[in-house]
């Protein structure tokens, strides 16, 4: 199979983890999706569709939702303990993009409160100078995984991520895009593996063009490879890998959407109930 293909939970809870994002995203991304969310009447036109669903209130309940519990969860801020004096100032910086901790931990949970679904990633640059830094995956980027059991407890033994990465355009400075990569993650015989995975230019099948591993990294501690990878998933009640389960606010979500299409069938009717009807009277029938 290849690097991008999916564990069957994921494909499961794809629709839904979309339709989470769609609500939070607010008015214009539900009605962007069209009849997704609002299913055409019989008969109706396209100038008729656009005019019901334009008139339809998408009520933003969900997202403010989210911020309230955020707000109350980061009322006081993140208490650390057992940090050695000589490492506190990585609490300062702890993805390497300037975002502190108590940054970090706010969207790690708002991202937990949405789709109840996440992890995150230790890593430490090979390159001299550098160091560890975390980074957070949303659940539609952890497209695969895999547990084994290992010196008697089930651990993760595979982890593949889907990243997005910005390359210069050969032809304008000005410019960039955006290229797919995998990141593997896995532990063979036992020690942690890294590999990066792109598309091949010169490689072409009827499926589309290959995945090469372009490079593989065994990252080691004191001069040892570790024993485990360094990746922790995120979960509304679990940090097992396996366990997934519906977005905590699904059913919020559904409940949103359903108001949006009765408001669009209400406003409708009173979109031509309202419109003055003309009727006349006293004239013989046989005349137009």
């Amino acid at each position: 199979m290849p690097v991008n293909s999916h564990h069957a939970k994921y494909d499961e809870m794809l629709l839904k983890w979309q339709r989470c994002r769609d609500v939070l995203a607010g008015s214009d991304a539900v009605k962007e999706r069209g009849e997704e969310y609002l299913p055409k009447l019989t008969g109706q036109s396209k100038d008729s569709y656009e005019a019901y669903r334009k008139r339809a209130l998408f009520y933003g309940a969900v997202g403010r939702t989210i911020q309230g519990l955020t707000g109350m969860v980061f009322r006081k801020e993140v208490s650390v303990v057992g940090v050695p004096d000589d490492l506190l100032y990585l609490l300062d910086d702890v993805t390497y993009t300037g975002v502190p901790l108590q940054g970090f931990a706010k969207v790690a949970f708002e991202e937990n409160a949405k789709i109840g679904r996440g992890g995150i990633w230790v890593d430490w640059p090979k390159e001299e100078g550098q160091r560890p830094y975390v980074v957070l995956y949303r659940a539609e980027q952890i497209i695969k995984w895999r547990v084994r059991r290992v010196k008697g407890r089930m651990v993760c033994a595979l982890v593949i991520l889907e990243e997005s990465v910005e390359e210069d355009d050969p032809n304008d400075e000005f410019e960039y895009y955006c290229e797919t990569q995998y990141r593997v993650l896995l532990l063979r015989d036992n020690q942690y593996v890294v590999q990066l995975w792109r598309q091949a230019e010169d490689t072409k099948t009827k499926e589309g063009k290959l995945w090469v591993m372009r490079e593989e990294l065994i990252p080691t501690k004191l001069n040892k490879p570790l024993d485990y990878i360094p990746f922790v998933p995120i979960g509304s009640d679990s940090i097992e890998i396996n366990n997934v389960q519906d977005p905590p606010i699904l059913a919020m979500v559904d409940v949103v959407l359903s108001h949006y299409r009765s408001s669009a069938d209400l406003e409708n009717g009173r979109h031509w109930a309202g419109i003055p009807q003309p009727w006349l009277a006293g004239f013989p029938e046989s005349k137009e």
